[in-house]
C-alpha cells in the first residue's frame, strides 16, 4: 500500500479511537521512561483533535523546558520554540497551533543526553519509521540533530505496523510508545 492510501486509512482508524484514553496511557509510559526523567529539554508537539495529547506532561513538569515546533516560511523547515502552558499560540497554514516567532528558540548547544524529541505520526513501524502528513518537516529537522539525542514516536497501538514504505529522506526514531508497549526500534541489516 502506498503512503497516500496509508494516510487515509490511518486517519479513519484514528477518528474511531478513544484518543483521550490512548493519550493517558501514552503519557503514563512517557513519564516512566529514563530518557524523559533525565531530560532537561523536551521537544514535542501541540496536538490536533485526533493526535496524542501530551499537554498534561508540560503542565505537570515545570522543572523541564518544553519546546513546540513552528514552521519557518518560506524555508519550509521546523524551528522549535520554548513553550509554557500559558503562552500564546497561533494557528499555522495547516491549522496547527504553534508558538509565536518571538518565543526563544531551542538551544542547539543543549547536551544531547539532556534532550528528548517526541514526534507525532499517522502510523509507525517497528523499525522506527513514521508516516507523517507528507511534507517531511520532521524528517528534515531530525537529520539536523545530534545522533545522541533520544527520539520517540507516540502512536496508538492500532497504528503500529511491522513495516511501512520508505523514501530515502525518511529518518528512523529510537523508540515507539503505543500506550501498551514501549519498543526500541528494530535495526535493519544495513544499520548493524
Amino acid at each position: 500500500m502506498q503512503k497516500t492510501a496509508l494516510r487515509k486509512k490511518a486517519k479513519i482508524i484514528r477518528e474511531q479511537l478513544d484518543m483521550p484514553a490512548v493519550s493517558r496511557q501514552i503519557r503514563g509510559q512517557i513519564k516512566s521512561l529514563p530518557a524523559f526523567k533525565a531530560c532537561q529539554h523536551c521537544l514535542l508537539f501541540y496536538p490536533t483533535s485526533t493526535e496524542v495529547d501530551l499537554r498534561e506532561i508540560m503542565a505537570n513538569h515545570p522543572e523541564k523546558r518544553f519546546y513546540l515546533p513552528r514552521i519557518k516560511v518560506p524555508q519550509n523547515t521546523l524551528a522549535f520554540h520554548h513553550y509554557q502552558p500559558d503562552d500564546r499560540l497561533k494557528k499555522n497554514q495547516y491549522h496547527v497551533k504553534e508558538p509565536l516567532e518571538t518565543s526563544p528558540l531551542f538551544p542547539t548547544i543543549a547536551e544531547p543526553e539532556d534532550t528528548l524529541v517526541i514526534v507525532p505520526a499517522l502510523m509507525a513501524d517497528r523499525h522506527g519509521y513514521r508516516l507523517g502528513y507528507g511534507q517531511s518537516y520532521y524528517d528534515r529537522y531530525l537529520k539536523t540533530l545530534n545522533e545522541k539525542i533520544t527520539t520517540l514516536i507516540v502512536i496508538p497501538k492500532e497504528l503500529l505496523t511491522h513495516k511501512l514504505p520508505r523514501d530515502s529522506w525518511d529518518v528512523p526514531l529510537d523508540w515507539i510508545v503505543t500506550g501498551e508497549e514501549t519498543l526500541k526500534r528494530l535495526k535493519t541489516i544495513s544499520e548493524t
